[in-house]
């Protein structure tokens, strides 16, 4: 039973993942979806986030900041604090206005404990009404980087641990789509759970079972 104990604790302390629903990003006119769940059949409540910016017609690229947060230690976390989150980011980069950082992706990739979020950070003479944004309308990714990583406080951002801050022209895909081979990997592990506790159900009963007779032939 402590074994089985060990594979439940991380759906215990990170119940923000594995994502069950879509998950919706920003407010007002920038409000859109930035996960999308292959567990939640009901339909896409609002636009992607794809159509806020003006990705790269043959990569789909787009300059972002992105942060992976390890949610292991953050029991009864059901989704990510974005508006603390924004908070946060803006008083300690000197942003005037929250609603400037725009969330484009809060996705687990399939992890436990794990959540991205990829986010840009508008100019201050950016209309936010004129979509979609430019490289030009933003501030530039790496600079953002580069200032987040010089300050250690951000180590943890809203009481969740910071594993990495990195610049990337790669933005992750809105719907996670397992591999073939990572499918077949958590079938092996799922079965191969099923089969030890099997087994050790069927030993239970053969050792209670001669228990049982050592007890009869005592008698």
């Amino acid at each position: 039973m402590r074994f089985l104990a060990v594979l439940l604790v991380p759906l215990v302390l990170a119940e923000i993942c594995p994502q069950e629903k879509h998950t919706i990003c920003n407010t007002g006119h920038l409000t859109c979806t930035c996960s999308v769940s292959q567990q939640d059949e009901n339909p896409v409540p609002e636009i992607s986030c794809n159509a806020l910016i003006a990705r790269d017609l043959e990569t789909g690229n787009f300059p972002v900041v992105s942060i992976e947060f390890n949610v292991k230690d953050n029991e009864g976390l059901e989704e990510f604090p974005e508006e603390a989150f924004k908070e946060k980011i803006a008083s300690s980069l000197r942003v005037d206005d929250e609603e400037d950082i725009v969330v484009l992706r809060t996705n687990c990739l399939g992890t436990e404990d794990i959540v991205t979020v990829q986010f840009v950070i508008l100019k201050k003479d950016t209309n936010s009404s004129a979509l979609p944004f430019t490289v030009e309308d933003l501030i530039d990714n790496e600079s953002i980087t580069t200032r987040m990583k010089a300050m250690k406080h951000l180590d943890k951002i809203v009481d969740i641990d910071v594993d990495i801050i990195e610049a990337t022209d790669e933005l992750i895909d809105i719907e996670y789509d397992p591999s073939n081979l990572e499918l077949i990997f958590k079938a092996i592990v799922l079965g191969l759970t099923f089969g030890f506790f099997f087994v050790l159900g069927i030993w239970k009963l053969m050792k209670k079972g001669d228990d049982y007779a050592d007890d009869l032939q005592k008698a």
